[in-house]
């Protein structure tokens, strides 16, 4: 995980540490809003509330990567590239009812119509070039590793590690 400075929002003006703040937590709004309409991206807006915290404020940005709904979504992103098989099909499903809903119900103008053809097949390419997190797995250690070999799963043993700074996670190298 990139870890917030402890230092951070104790040096630096205070007015650019207020602004940053409070760009955070309105991209935060909007990342949330983004869940229920299709066409504000979530991602983005959940990246830059967790930029604007890491410059501003450890504890704000601790919130963010912690927080119980959105937490694991943003530093699997940050960290990994990677997303769960669940969040990937239900964010590719929802995308394509509510664009064509828009494209059918909404609008008349073919030209609108293939943008929202082209946001989708692009959003989709994206989620789809992430990796994919196994349940239960933390990616990065021995653990992601062995189950990608079909290698039984410690849940309690993930579970630790999980708590654990990435840095003190167990990781193995290839055997030759």
């Amino acid at each position: 995980m990139i870890d917030a400075d402890p230092e951070a929002g104790k040096q630096g003006n205070r007015l650019v540490r207020y602004l940053l703040v409070s760009a955070g937590f309105l991209c935060v709004g909007l990342g949330v809003l983004g869940v229920f309409v299709p066409l504000l991206p979530t991602t983005p807006f959940l990246l830059l509330a967790a930029a604007c915290f890491i410059r501003s404020s450890g504890r704000f940005y601790r919130w963010l990567v912690t927080n119980r709904w959105v937490g694991d979504y943003v530093r699997n992103y940050m960290e990994h590239r990677a997303t769960t098989m669940t969040t990937k099909v239900s964010s590719i499903s929802m995308l394509w009812c509510c664009i064509g809903l828009a494209a059918v119900f909404f609008t008349e103008s073919w030209i609108v119509r293939s943008l929202l053809l082209v946001i989708a097949v692009g959003v989709t390419a994206h989620l789809t070039s992430l990796k994919t997190i196994g349940r239960g797995v933390v990616p990065g250690t021995a653990h992601e590793r062995g189950a990608e070999k079909g290698l039984g799963l410690d849940v309690k043993e993930v579970e630790r590690q999980a708590a654990m700074p990435q840095d003190e996670r167990v990781k193995t190298t290839e055997a030759p």
